[in-house]
């Protein structure tokens, strides 16, 4: 079955199963570095906002003998187990003064964006652009992300340069941090091991503490290092780790760390979320570096996360990112 009918088989059989309550409409949906997702959504008369299912992945499992029944059965059941349908206070949408607080900034990349770019306030910054988004609050969507196009400057009677002043204030506000690497592996073995001992089949006579579960992961953690110490990665983010690549802007907060590691660091942009930092002291050379960096992008990050496949370098010296 070609891609487009299988769309149609979709939307039609979703529609039969809700009935004329609903409208039941598939839409392509333009995601980050121009990827474009054909997003399914159920409507009614007494909503105007409703969850999105992609349907795109769902094709790849029907290519790879997924039975056809079995998929419609679970994209239906995601929308009724989804908080779904709901009325959007659309003065959120309109009003400049409920909306600025939440105003933020996050980086894409330049040239995967050209055509994106186009339609919304940006500024570039090295091979990226600073682009604008604002949340969203709605109990039943949660807090939801929309990026802030050129009609929204228009709609509110502001520009670029007001919503980067604002931005980057209250981006800042989110918070930041800089993590060893084999602290966030330590958490994640503590998060497992849990896990793992709370599904044992095995009754276990004394309970494990968090301090057992902490000491089996540093044990874990050293097995595979054989070092106590940080180690060489860093990751830099925000509280959130939610468009935490950001962070990068705050030059005065690299150039704490560079003066702490007394060293010029190379930053690695492992998403639009986070990045990673290496002191150049402990540094593979620039080179593989870059190849490391392309490597992971074609292998491991989902296509719409990636934010760029260049390294960078903050210079102690200068106190420059370039």
């Amino acid at each position: 079955m070609e891609y487009q009918a299988f769309i149609c088989r979709i939307t039609d059989c979703i529609q039969t199963i809700l009935g004329d309550r609903y409208q039941v409409q598939c839409h392509p949906v333009c995601k980050n570095n121009g990827i474009v997702l054909d997003g399914l959504i159920v409507m009614s008369d007494e909503a105007n906002i409703s969850p999105t299912v992609y349907l795109n992945p769902y094709y790849e499992q029907f290519s790879m003998g997924r039975p056809m029944d079995e998929i419609i059965w679970e994209i239906f059941n995601l929308f009724k187990q989804a908080p779904q349908f709901g009325l959007l206070d659309l003065d959120q949408l309109t009003d400049f003064e409920t909306v600025r607080e939440s105003i933020a900034i996050k980086l894409i990349n330049y040239e995967a964006n050209r055509e994106l770019l186009a339609s919304i306030p940006h500024r570039k910054f090295l091979d990226l652009a600073i682009v604008y988004y604002f949340v969203l609050r709605n109990e039943i969507l949660g807090n939801a992300t929309v990026l802030i196009r050129n009609e929204h400057t228009q709609l509110w009677q502001t520009n670029e340069a007001a919503l980067y002043r604002i931005g980057m204030k209250n981006t800042l506000s989110l918070g930041w941090e800089i993590r060893p690497m084999n602290t966030i592996i330590r958490d994640y073995l503590c998060e497992e091991l849990n896990e793992y001992l709370k599904g044992r089949p095995e009754p276990v006579s004394v309970p494990p503490t968090p301090d057992h579960v902490q000491q089996l992961a540093e044990e874990i953690l050293n097995e595979i290092y054989n070092k106590d110490d940080d180690g060489p990665l860093y990751v830099l983010s925000n509280h959130q780790r939610f468009f935490g690549a950001s962070c990068i802007l705050y030059k005065d907060k690299l150039n704490e760390f560079a003066q702490l590691k007394n060293s010029d660091l190379y930053i690695l942009p492992s998403s639009i979320h986070e990045v990673i930092i290496i002191p150049k002291t402990m540094s593979p050379d620039y080179s593989s570096l870059c190849r490391m960096v392309k490597e992971i992008n074609d292998t491991e990050v989902d296509a719409c996360d990636r934010l760029s496949d260049c390294v960078y370098r903050f210079s102690l010296e200068t106190g420059k990112l370039s």
